[in-house]
C-alpha cells in the first residue's frame, strides 16, 4: 500500500501482541496518514542539508514514520530534534535525547508529533513493514535455511529443482537474489539476508511476477536484528551449526541461540502447515530438540548419515566424475505414509561433490517429500515420479563459489568459500575422497572477522594439502601481514609459502597444478562467488573465478 492510516497500523501491531506505548497529547492519531516509512537519518536529513526545506516538507513528507535504532556504530536518536521537523510520527527506543527540562508530553505538544515507545524498534519495523506490504509473505511459500555451513548451497540446490519440478521459484542470500536460476537485478546491502524492508520489497516485486517459492538464508546476525521477524514461514532447515561471528555475538551461546530462535518464528508462522527439516548428524542437534519440544505445531524431518535419520545417506561413491547418493528412507517412514518397502531405496548421481553436497542432495530429497506429501497432501506415488524428474537436473548442477569446478589440462580447479576452519576442513578432505592425489590449497582470512579461527584454518590448510599458498583475502582495515602472521600461527609444517597478493598467489597455484603429473586438484578458498577484494573500505573488482579464467587463457 503506498498510504494508510496511522490508527490502523497501532491495530495492526496490537493483533500482534507487539509491545508499545502511544505518547499523543494533541490527539492526532485519528488524523495521520502514513506516506513514508525512514529509517536512515540521511534519507530525511539530507533535503534540509541541501537547502530545499520548503520543497521537501510537503504534507506527504511531514505525515510520514521515523524509526529510530540504536545501531552498533550509530545511534539515530541522537538526531530526533532534527528528524521531528519532516517526519510527524516517530518510533523510539529511550528518551535521553530530551534535555533535563523536556518530558516527552511536552516534546510531542512543541513539535506537534507523536511518539511511540518500545523495547526494540527493529521488531517494530518488522511488523510496519509487514502491514504496509500486506502481509505478503502469507502469499508465498517460504522456506528459509539457517546453519553454520552449507546454507547458500542448500538454497542454491532446492531453488534450482523447486524452479524445474514446480514452478517460478527465486532464492535469496549470500549469492543475491535470483529468479529460476537468473540473477534478479537488485542492489544488496548486507552480505546475506537483506534488511527486513528489503525484504518485503523483493517479496512484492517476486510475486507479481508470479512467483511460488522462496528459499531464503537466515544467518544469526539477521536473527539478532530482527531481519527476518514476522515472516511466516513454511519451513525451516538446518544444515549444522559449529561456530562463526564470533566477533558479532561474543560467545557460541549467544550464537546458537540467535539460530535456535528461528524455530519459535516457525511456530509462530501464520501459515496452516509448518515443517522443519534439521541434519541428525549435527553434533549441537539435542539443541534443536529441545527447542522442538516447546512446540506441538511443527511437523519435524531429519536427514543425514546417522543410522535413525528419517533420510538416511547409507552410501557414497565417484563414477566418473559425478558423486553418486544412494538414500534410504526409514522404517518410520515407510510404515506412517504406506510406502512400500521396495521403494525406500532412491540414488541420485550428482556433479556436485563432497560430502557437503551429499547433504543438500539428501535434504533436497527430504524437501521434496515434505511438500509433495505433507503440504500439498499428494500421493506418494507422485513423490517418486517427481524424484525421477530430478535425476537429470542433479547431474548438471552447479553453484557458484561453492566447489565450483573448471577444467585445466586434466586436472581441476575448485572455486570455494570456505572461511571457516570447518568449512575447510570439509573442502579439502572433499577433494582427498574424490580421489584426487595432489591438493595445492590457496587460502587467507578475512580482517575485521573472528581472529580466533586464524591459526586453525592455516594448521588445516598445511596438515591436509600437499603445499599450501597463504595470502589476502578481504582484509578490509586490517593489514595483511598481520592477518598472515596470525594464520601462520597455527602451522608446525613447512609446506607452504606467503603470496599477500592475491593475484599472483592464484598464479603460482595454477603453475603448481600444471607441473604435477597425478590427477590434482586446485583448492582456492575464501572468497567464492565474491567479485571483489574489499580493502581500506574500498570494494575493488576482484573475481577468483575471472583471474583463473584469464590465466589459463594465456
Amino acid at each position: 500500500m503506498n498510504k494508510f492510516y496511522l490508527k490502523d497500523l497501532i491495530k495492526f501491531l496490537k493483533t500482534n501482541n507487539i509491545n508499545f506505548e502511544v505518547f499523543d497529547p494533541l490527539e492526532l492519531l485519528d488524523k495521520f496518514i502514513v506516506y513514508n516509512i525512514f529509517t536512515d537519518t540521511r534519507d530525511v536529513l539530507n533535503q534540509v542539508e541541501e537547502d530545499k526545506p520548503k520543497e521537501y516538507c510537503t504534507k506527504e513528507n511531514r505525515d510520514s514514520i521515523f524509526i529510530a535504532i540504536k545501531g552498533e556504530k550509530f545511534d539515530s536518536h541522537l538526531k530526533l530534534k532534527e528528524i521531528v521537523q519532516n517526519c510527524k510520527i516517530i518510533f523510539i527506543e529511550k528518551t535521553d535525547f530530551l534535555t533535563e527540562d523536556e518530558d516527552l508530553i511536552s516534546f510531542c505538544i512543541s513539535n506537534k508529533i507523536i511518539a511511540i515507545k518500545s523495547n526494540n524498534n527493529r521488531i517494530i519495523m518488522a511488523f510496519l513493514y509487514k502491514f504496509k506490504y500486506d502481509s505478503i509473505d502469507e502469499k508465498l511459500n517460504i522456506f528459509a535455511i539457517t546453519g553454520t555451513d552449507g546454507k547458500t548451497s542448500m538454497v542454491a540446490v532446492l531453488h534450482l529443482i523447486f524452479s524445474s519440478l514446480f514452478g517460478l521459484s527465486a532464492s535469496i542470500g549470500t549469492l543475491g537474489v535470483n529468479l529460476n536460476g537468473v540473477k534478479y537485478d537488485f542492489k544488496q546491502t548486507t552480505p546475506t539476508t537483506p534488511e527486513i524492508k528489503d525484504i518485503y520489497f523483493i517479496f512484492e516485486n517476486l510475486y507479481k511476477k508470479g512467483v511460488k517459492f522462496i528459499f531464503i538464508e537466515a544467518t544469526s546476525i539477521a536473527s539478532v536484528q530482527k531481519r527476518l521477524e514476522g515472516i511466516s514461514f513454511d519451513n525451516l532447515s538446518f544444515t549444522t551449526m559449529t561456530s562463526d561471528h564470533l566477533d558479532f555475538h561474543k560467545t557460541l551461546e549467544n550464537y546458537y541461540n540467535a539460530k535456535i530462535a528461528f524455530i519459535k518464528q516457525l511456530a509462530n508462522s501464520k501459515k496452516d502447515i509448518k515443517t522443519i527439516i534439521y541434519n541428525l548428524d549435527d553434533l549441537n542437534v539435542n539443541l534443536i530438540k529441545q527447542e522442538l519440544k516447546k512446540f506441538d505445531n511443527i511437523i519435524s524431518f531429519n536427514y543425514g548419515y546417522h543410522k535413525d535419520s528419517d533420510f538416511r545417506v547409507i552410501e557414497t561413491k565417484y563414477f566418473n566424475r559425478l558423486l553418486n547418493v544412494k538414500i534410504e528412507i526409514s522404517e518410520k517412514i515407510l510404515s506412517y505414509y504406506n510406502i512400500p518397502a521396495n521403494k525406500k531405496i532412491i540414488e541420485i548421481d550428482t556433479n556436485l561433490i563432497g560430502k557437503v553436497n551429499s547433504y543438500n542432495i539428501v535434504h533436497s530429497v527430504a524437501q521434496i517429500f515434505n511438500y509433495l506429501i505433507v503440504h500439498q497432501k499428494k500421493d506418494i506415488n507422485e513423490f517418486f515420479i517427481y524424484i525421477e524428474k530430478t535425476k537429470k537436473i542433479y547431474k548438471s548442477l552447479c553453484i557458484p563459489g561453492r566447489m565450483e569446478r573448471i577444467d585445466y589440462n586434466n586436472n581441476d580447479i575448485f572455486i570455494d568459500y570456505a572461511h571457516t576452519s570447518d568449512s575447510l576442513k570439509n573442502a579439502i578432505l572433499t577433494l582427498k575422497d574424490a580421489g584426487y592425489k595432489k591438493i595445492f590449497t590457496i587460502m587467507g582470512c578475512g580482517g575485521d572477522r573472528d581472529k580466533t579461527k586464524r591459526p586453525a584454518m592455516g594448521r588445516i590448510a598445511t596438515e591436509l594439502s600437499d603445499f599450501v599458498i597463504i595470502t589476502s583475502d578481504n582484509p578490509r582495515n586490517e593489514e595483511p601481514d598481520q592477518i598472515i602472521k596470525d594464520i601462520l600461527d597455527g602451522i608446525t609444517k613447512e609446506n607452504y609459502l606467503v603470496e599477500i597478493d592475491r593475484y599472483d598467489a592464484i598464479k603460482k597455484g595454477l603453475d603448481l597444478l600444471n607441473k604435477t603429473r597425478d590427477h590434482g586438484a586446485l583448492l582456492i578458498a575464501g572468497k567464492g562467488h565474491e567479485d571483489y577484494q574489499e580493502i581500506k573500505g574500498i570494494k575493488h573488482h576482484f573475481s577468483d573465478k575471472e583471474v583463473v579464467q584469464s590465466l589459463i587463457k594465456k
